[in-house]
């Protein structure tokens, strides 16, 4: 069995899990990027498939932000390498189409009620919010392409 960890790295990011025992849960993405404690007992071979971020983010966003994420994308990369991890980048465009999930020209709140609902209907039994619907998303994506 393929075990997962799916990123989604912005700033209010979230990881879902998928374990050798099926079982899927999410944790946020700690605000100092330090995984050391998260995974100190983890024996787990675990695949990393995170969203790739943008190289433009365009004029709404301050370039100060896509800087903190791509610094943030790039410390999660290199933590999970550095261990062995086989890490996967996956676009959003990419996975939200295979998911059937349309969201070209939606505004950002409605992107992600949009996705907060397809992730509550595909995992009705986890709590999921906002901060973590793309992940388990992600993870989703994940399992149904055998990444």
């Amino acid at each position: 069995m393929i075990t997962y960890i799916a990123i989604d790295p912005g700033k209010k990011g979230a990881m879902a899990f998928f374990n050798k025992l099926g079982e899927v849960y999410t944790v946020n993405l700690p605000e100092n990027l330090t995984f050391d404690e998260m995974f100190k007992d983890t024996m787990d071979q675990y695949t990393i498939v995170i969203e790739d971020v943008p190289k433009f983010a365009g004029r709404m966003i301050p370039q100060s932000s896509v800087a903190d994420l791509h610094f943030g994308f790039g410390y999660i990369c290199g933590h999970f390498e550095a261990r062995g991890f086989r890490v996967l980048r996956v676009k959003p465009q990419a996975w939200q189409k295979d998911l059937g999930l349309n969201t070209k020209g939606l505004t950002y709140p409605e992107r992600k009620r949009k996705l907060k609902t397809e992730a509550v209907r595909r995992f009705p039994s986890l709590d999921v919010t906002l901060t973590n619907c793309d992940a388990l998303l992600i993870l989703d994506y994940a399992r149904k392409n055998n990444l």
